[in-house]
């Protein structure tokens, strides 16, 4: 055994430190659409000329095509990304089409919940999950849940709610 020098003793309590920020990254926080950890959730929204632009918020317009979901923030992949996320609705929707012809989701049995086993890739543009509102959704509190294999973790609840900026709602999204 050699002696601690001061040095030791500063990487040690910088080392703890990390570990205990890291575990705090992971913790659920239902007032804020970003977590320390860099994960984010909101929608996109396409401007006059179609581009599409993220906004952090955890209220989701019933439009239809509405596009919503989580990524990491300024993250491009540069190596592949495992990551397994988890969407749970108030009540099943009218359909899962378009999720079910994917190998990469499973539906639970209530029909609620999706589970989907991703990997971001390089060249991709971020990395990250998106879902579009489709007519017969639901429409409530919602929860989103993504797990990275690095360990990192979020959840946000959310809600799918009425339009507020004049679009027409989709058909069929009774609240919840």
């Amino acid at each position: 055994m050699r002696k601690s020098s001061l040095w030791t003793w500063v990487r040690v309590a910088v080392m703890t430190l990390s570990a205990v920020l890291a575990a705090g990254c992971g913790r659920e926080r239902d007032g804020s659409a970003t977590v320390r950890s860099g994960i984010e959730f909101g929608t996109w929204t396409p401007d006059d000329r179609g581009q599409l632009h993220f906004e952090r918020t955890l209220e989701v317009p019933y439009v239809a095509e509405q596009a919503f979901g989580w990524r990491l923030e300024d993250v491009v992949p540069e190596a592949p990304v495992h990551w397994v996320e988890r969407l749970e609705l108030p009540r099943p929707p009218e359909s899962w089409e378009g999720v079910l012809e994917s190998g990469n989701v499973e539906i639970s049995e209530d029909g609620r919940a999706a589970t989907t086993f991703g990997t971001s890739m390089p060249g991709d543009e971020f990395v990250g999950n998106v879902w579009f509102v489709s007519p017969g959704d639901p429409m409530g509190d919602c929860r989103i849940t993504v797990e990275f294999e690095d360990g990192r973790k979020a959840t946000f609840r959310f809600r799918i709610v009425a339009p507020a900026d004049g679009r027409s709602p989709a058909s069929g999204g009774e609240i919840i």
